[in-house]
């Protein structure tokens, strides 16, 4: 998923007072029950805030928390129940009022939106481009930022910066076959992904370009001076819970930029 948003109906108890700020915390304990949950037996929170709003007053309105990271944190941890608390952060009166699913309308809603990863293959000390993720050559785990990802081999040493570009994403690169042949994956749910994959290098045209996502041959070209990167896209499932991303046969020199995946509803 690339975004999750708690969104819950609020207002304030009364009109003596206004913008009370509500932060939302995580809840690591999923096995309370609605009807056997009280204030004494309720489970602990998380000590630092996912997200906060401000309620300003007593109409009702809908208020939103991004909770996107730690719900994708959870999703890669494999866990697939999570549980929020809501906390004023400051003593008030009047106290905040939220509907519940019981309420006859603006029920509590989680709105999650569909996988969506976008990786730059770089050095560690380059620039991040804006909308993506850091690949930077080390071995497959958790990366702290919602995704688990990584090679089958430690490669930091392939990662390059040719620093002559405008565009971040086309002048950083890992080299995938220096010193052997990596395979890079990702984390998923099982289901069909558009792939989109470039390689390319700013200032050499001494390869031949050829990847496979899943066994699919999704980049096949070799550079010139005046088209510099090869690109492609493909549609491929994953049932193995990894995307995998391997060089195809007859590549030579292959250096990989960066790659989208996003889920497809076909």
């Amino acid at each position: 998923m690339t975004c999750a948003t708690l969104r819950l109906a609020g207002r304030l108890s009364g009109t003596t007072g206004s913008n009370v700020p509500t932060a939302v915390y995580s809840v690591s304990n999923t096995s309370w029950t609605e009807g056997g949950i009280n204030w004494t037996n309720r489970p602990a929170s998380s000590s630092t805030a996912l997200a906060s709003v401000t309620v300003t007053d007593s109409a009702l309105r809908s208020y939103n928390w991004n909770v996107g990271a730690f719900a994708r944190n959870e999703k890669a941890a494999g866990r697939n129940v999570i549980a929020f608390a809501l906390k004023n952060t400051v003593a008030s009166y009047p106290f905040t009022i939220w509907n519940s699913r019981e309420a006859s309308a603006s029920r509590p809603l989680l709105l999650l939106q569909g996988f969506t990863a976008r990786v730059n293959f770089q050095p560690a000390s380059s620039a991040i481009p804006s909308g993506y993720v850091a690949d930077t050559g080390v071995i497959y785990g958790n990366h702290g930022n919602g995704f688990i990802y990584g090679w089958n081999a430690n490669i930091a040493a392939n990662t390059l910066d040719r620093n002559n570009t405008s565009d971040q994403r086309i002048e950083t690169l890992i080299q995938t076959q220096a010193g052997g042949s990596f395979t890079w994956e990702i984390a998923v749910p099982n289901g069909k992904y558009a792939v989109h994959v470039v390689a390319g290098d700013p200032t050499a045209t001494n390869s031949v370009y050829k990847f496979n996502v899943e066994g699919a041959l999704v980049v096949n070209g070799a550079p010139t001076a005046s088209r510099k990167w090869i690109d492609g896209t493909t549609v491929v499932t994953v049932t193995d819970g990894r995307l995998t991303l391997t060089n195809a046969s007859g590549a030579g020199n292959n250096k990989l930029c960066y790659i989208d995946i996003t889920a497809a509803a076909f």
